[in-house]
This record gives C-alpha cells, sequence and structure tokens, in this order.
C-alpha cells in the first residue's frame, strides 16, 4: 500500500525524504517502508525488537539495530565491505512515528532520524 511519509534527520532537523513510500505489514507484525525519488533511495524494516535501516547510493549501507543486542553496519563498496559494531540507544514506535538513535564504535556523536507517517 502506498502512504505518505517524512524521513528527518533529528540531529539537525533536516529532511531527508519526504513523498510516498510503499509500505508491506510482515505476518509477525513488522512493517517495511519502501522509499525512493531522484535523491533518495531507501529501506527501513520495522520490528518490535529493532529495525533495519538501508541506504542505496552507489554504496549500499545497512544498519542492524537490536534491542536484544549484535547491532552492526555493514558499508558494501567497489573496494569491498566494512562491518562496523553499533549500539541502539533509543528506540520507539507508534502507528504514526518511528524514532531510532543508535551510535557507530569510533563515531562520537549519535545517529537519530524519525520516520513519520503523514496524514
Amino acid at each position: 500500500m502506498k502512504i505518505n511519509v517524512k524521513l528527518t534527520d533529528l540531529s539537525d532537523q533536516s529532511v531527508l525524504y519526504q513523498g510516498q513510500a510503499d509500505l508491506e505489514l510482515t505476518e509477525k507484525g513488522g512493517r517495511i517502508f519502501d522509499l525512493e525519488d531522484e535523491n533518495y533511495k531507501g529501506r527501513w524494516k520495522v520490528l518490535e525488537y529493532g529495525c533495519i535501516l538501508e541506504h542505496r547510493t552507489e554504496n549500499s549501507i545497512r544498519i542492524f539495530l537490536s534491542e536484544k543486542g549484535n547491532s552492526k553496519a555493514v558499508i558494501d563498496t567497489e573496494f569491498g565491505r566494512l562491518e562496523m559494531p553499533a549500539s541502539l540507544d533509543l528506540y520507539t514506535q507508534n502507528d504514526k512515528q518511528i524514532m531510532v538513535e543508535y551510535t557507530l564504535e569510533g563515531v562520537e556523536d549519535p545517529f537519530r532520524f524519525a520516520l513519520t507517517i503523514e496524514d
């Protein structure tokens, strides 16, 4: 189904994506949001105890975040794969918004994003 969403970088309030997304509901109550336009291509898999964030450009970036541990970032480039440990600092979701804050090992400032379902 198509819905309207807005993806915001909460560190500077910049809007990374605003427009239609494909929403798929999973059998276990999860949600998969596919976002794509000329400037952004990504996917948010929102699950009960964590999420998987994907951003696709010339590099593929996947962030696996879990409240149960074992979080990591995987970056695929033409030069190979880089994996970095991560920690999930905040994860909240309701019918209208998903908020995620995570830290990558070796990076001082956390990453903070909100995916908001707009009416």
